[in-house]
């Protein structure tokens, strides 16, 4: 939803957004990363260029707070399992499967 603004996005103007986001500046944007927080901040500048309203936490601003794990291989095998019980366990071999 827009706040009546009239902006039009050019395939220039996305080119060169798209470039920047996915460029080594922002070293891959993992989450929780300096890059990743980059790039948040760059995407809600362009929302509010275009007149678009925030709907983030109590919106007043075009972020909300998402509990996210940032996790790395440690070893070769990766273990997922579900929810407990009898749910079933998934080994993963890095290099193999992943």
């Amino acid at each position: 939803m827009t706040s009546g603004s009239n902006s039009v996005i050019t395939a220039d103007q996305l080119r060169g957004d798209v470039t920047f986001l996915a460029s080594e500046e922002l070293s891959g944007r993992a989450v929780l990363s300096p890059g990743s927080r980059t790039a948040a901040s760059f995407i809600a500048s362009r929302f509010q260029a275009l007149g678009l309203k925030p709907a983030g936490e109590g919106d007043r601003d075009f972020f909300q707070e998402v509990p996210l794990v940032r996790t790395r291989v440690l070893s070769g095998i990766c273990r997922v399992e579900g929810g407990g019980g009898d749910r079933p366990v998934l080994e993963l071999v890095w290099g193999e499967d992943f």
